[in-house]
């Protein structure tokens, strides 16, 4: 859901990562006269990104889509992954570790969403359905027939749709941190008194340092020490550009969410569901039910909030590519479940 400014295997975290006293005092140092010289360590950092996706053998491409236009990462060959990312800025703060294991023995599709990153649509359609054809519509320019779609947060959300709207593109599903049809009303209404606030586009879309702050401990069990002027240009560089539209992406999804949780299609593809084992945007026990609707295999990342596979790569990607290239599932999915108000307060 974040692309989270830097990264916790950046030089910035090692301020709190290690203990020798020289190296803190370096550190702080290097961050000082970095804040005053004015350089830009978020767009430094993005930089640095870019370099290593590059150099993997992934590729920016920009498709002209009809009204839409998808800024894309493609790169590998093998069985196509489709990584569908949350909010924050780009696919490139929230996918990278992911795509970089993957890269080497699949095809990696990494699109931003429409009104993240480069993606733009002349068509003011805020709507998850407007998301999910421009997803369809990436993969038929690429050629891609059938992949594995993984979707986190909000991204989730598209994934989720995606599946039940196309399953014959859909060989298996990876839910992460993203519940779906699963999110109710009273899920909603516990989040928003969670974050003592009537609007959850007021977290989502942080105006100044202190509400990156916020995001950071959302994000992460351990959050990376940044100082104030970092955060500020965190929040210059990944929360300015789109504002309005991202705000009335998350209003549509809300808006929407009901008359999706009727729908009477289901998820087909064979699905894997993980979770921060300390979400506090979406609780454990919503990916639990979630799961349970699916019958889905269940994998909880310990010591993790929101952005677990960035937090804990190593052990993310292990399950990731279990699922993904291991033997067929044993698992089916379930019937389509009630979708009525008195099944979601249970």
């Amino acid at each position: 859901m974040f692309p989270l400014t830097l990264d916790r295997r950046c030089w910035i975290s090692s301020v709190v990562s290690t203990a020798g006293r020289t190296l803190l005092v370096a550190s702080a140092i290097v961050l000082l006269i970095l804040g005053v010289s004015g350089c830009n360590v978020v767009a430094m950092r993005r930089d640095r990104f870019i370099s290593q996706l590059e150099d993997a053998g992934l590729e920016q491409r920009v498709l002209e889509l009809g009204e839409d236009q998808v800024h894309t990462w493609v790169g590998g060959s093998g069985r196509p992954v489709v990584l569908i990312h949350g909010f924050g800025a780009s696919t490139l703060w929230q996918w990278r570790p992911q795509a970089m294991e993957l890269v080497r023995e699949h095809r990696v599709i990494m699109p931003n969403l429409l009104w993240f990153g480069r993606s733009r649509s002349t068509r003011a359609d805020y709507s998850i359905d407007h998301q999910v054809a421009a997803v369809i519509a990436t993969m038929d320019a690429l050629d891609v027939g059938e992949a594995d779609i993984v979707g986190m947060s909000y991204g989730g959300f598209v994934a989720y749709e995606l599946a039940c709207a196309h399953p014959e593109r859909v060989r298996r599903l990876v839910m992460v941190d993203s519940p779906g049809r699963a999110y109710t009303d009273a899920d909603h209404q516990a989040l928003l008194d969670r974050f003592h606030s009537e609007n959850i586009a007021q977290v989502m879309l942080p105006v100044d340092a202190d509400g990156v702050r916020i995001l950071l401990n959302l994000a992460y069990e351990d959050p990376p020490w940044s100082p104030n002027w970092a955060l500020r240009q965190t929040q210059v560089v990944m929360y300015t550009n789109n504002r309005e539209e991202q705000a009335a992406l998350l209003n549509q999804l809300l808006e929407d969410r009901n008359v999706i949780r009727a729908r009477t299609n289901s998820v087909q593809a064979p699905a894997l569901v993980i979770w921060g084992e300390h979400d506090p945007v979406f609780p454990v026990a919503l990916g639990e039910r979630l799961a349970q609707s699916l019958n889905a295999r269940f994998e909880v990342i310990p010591a993790a909030r929101h952005f677990g596979n960035d937090e804990h790569p190593e052990e993310f990607n292990e399950i990731l590519l279990g699922f993904l290239d291991g033997p067929a599932p044993a698992n089916s999915p379930a019937p389509a479940q009630p979708t009525g108000e008195a099944a979601s307060e249970e």
